[in-house]
């Protein structure tokens, strides 16, 4: 987690012709605690946590961020945000997420990012908001979440993105539970057929508890789609 301070000891060094800023990653603090099992922080793992977040903050990140349908990002819970968001915001920093859904529960996904801000006592950005699949599309509604943020004294801003292509690695693609554990663990999952089968079931709905990525193509999946080995 000295990453950051490296980093920016170099760029003062040899200069940048941009401006540069960077954040501290929950999905990475989580990482380096627990690894990428589907559980709990311990206390003493929370505590080791939070000390990481404040070490970056010290070292010059803006603030904390999340990307909640990623995992391992995917298997903290809204209290272990809060508790590393308190962190950061003694130091002046905003909490930044790729909100839990962009789907089947948005809503709730913005709820708990007004949530985190407003029990930390910081700023929220949400990377490019928008709305998932184009069975969604026309039905973004925001304007009374960050009415009543602003209401109960939150600040909330948001970004937009157009994106023509996307990729993303099988681990992102099936549900957490199968991802339980990193690539590894999934992988040998894989060579259990009737895993294989109910990944293939779940890939063709939407859930609310996570973001099937798979239904945000614009055609549908075929030859140029299907898993391929890369080896």
């Amino acid at each position: 987690m000295d990453h950051s301070r490296w980093l920016f000891r170099r760029l003062e060094k040899q200069g940048t012709p941009l401006n540069i800023g960077t954040y501290v990653g929950s999905a990475q603090v989580r990482e380096a605690v627990i690894g990428d099992d589907d559980r709990l922080p311990t206390p003493a793992e929370l505590e080791q946590m939070k000390s990481l977040v404040e070490q970056a903050m010290k070292d010059g990140a803006l603030g904390l961020s999340s990307a909640l349908i990623y995992p391992p990002n995917i298997y903290a819970k809204t209290d272990e945000l809060i508790a590393l968001a308190q962190v950061a915001s003694r130091y002046g920093g905003l909490y930044a997420t790729h909100m839990r859904s962009e789907g089947a529960s948005e809503m709730p996904a913005l709820a708990e990012a007004i949530r985190i801000g407003r029990e930390a006592n910081l700023p929220v950005e949400i990377f490019h908001l928008k709305v998932s699949g184009k069975p969604r599309w026309g039905s973004m509604k925001t304007s009374s979440p960050p009415s009543s943020s602003r209401a109960i004294g939150t600040r909330y801003c948001c970004g937009h993105v157009s994106l023509h292509s996307r990729g993303h690695g099988a681990c992102f693609r099936a549900s957490a539970v199968v991802a339980d554990g990193g690539v590894q663990k999934l992988l040998e999952r894989l060579k259990d057929p009737a895993v294989r089968a109910r990944i293939k079931k779940e890939l063709a709905g939407d859930h609310p508890d996570w973001e099937n990525l798979l239904l945000r193509l614009r055609r549908p999946c075929g030859r140029s789609h299907r898993f391929r080995r890369k080896s």
